[in-house]
């Protein structure tokens, strides 16, 4: 489970519910979903997916940001396209305020996409403005 003071519980059913809770640098996350036995993906208002592990000593750990940088991703802006960021920001300035993330907003869910038998190998990510990614978790 996710909270709004940016930790992560799991609890764990083989060790009586034992809880592991990981305090983190980020900001609070909204989202948590397990892509596997073993880990979780969660993500919140630092607009880009985080991997956990949670191992067989118990510990639950921070392994990495699951996120492209956004100068990495090079592709044409279209003029629609255009409008439409600029209506998001509610102003007509031309000041770069994009992040450098995919996700341009807070990402309120995480949910499977595709599962090869137990694994999850896509998972989609969809952000309060409505901004929908797939990510391949192989």
């Amino acid at each position: 489970r996710g909270s709004h003071d940016s930790t992560v519980s799991v609890a764990d059913a083989s060790k009586s519910s034992q809880f592991s809770t990981l305090k983190t640098e980020f900001l609070p996350l909204l989202s948590v979903s397990f892509v596997s036995e073993n880990s979780v993906v969660a993500a919140g208002h630092d607009c880009f997916p985080m991997l956990f592990n949670y191992d067989d000593r118990g510990c639950f750990t921070f392994v990495s940001k699951l996120d492209i940088p956004k100068q990495s991703i090079q592709r044409n802006m279209s003029a629609m396209e255009r409008f439409r960021n600029m209506d998001k920001r509610a102003t007509t300035e031309d000041r770069n305020t994009a992040l450098e993330t995919l996700h341009q907003n807070s990402i309120t869910q995480v949910s499977i996409y595709e599962v090869d038998k137990q694994d999850c190998r896509k998972f989609c990510t969809t952000g309060i403005d409505g901004a929908m990614t797939i990510w391949d978790f192989k």
